[in-house]
């Protein structure tokens, strides 16, 4: 009986260990949309002064 709620115990872990790394994953990545939305052009990269 003992080794039955340990084993339930254990299982039980390793479905939070991996629902949370399932949610690590899936939250990385784009967010939206990398343009700018009102038509300008971006400024980076610039070109820094070497002195």
């Amino acid at each position: 009986m003992q080794d039955k709620k340990r084993l339930m115990g254990r299982l039980v872990i390793m479905l939070l260990v991996l629902t949370v790394i399932a949610f690590a994953v899936t939250a990385c990545g784009k967010k939206g949309d990398l343009e700018h939305r009102d038509g300008t052009n971006s400024t980076y990269p610039r070109a820094y002064p070497t002195k």
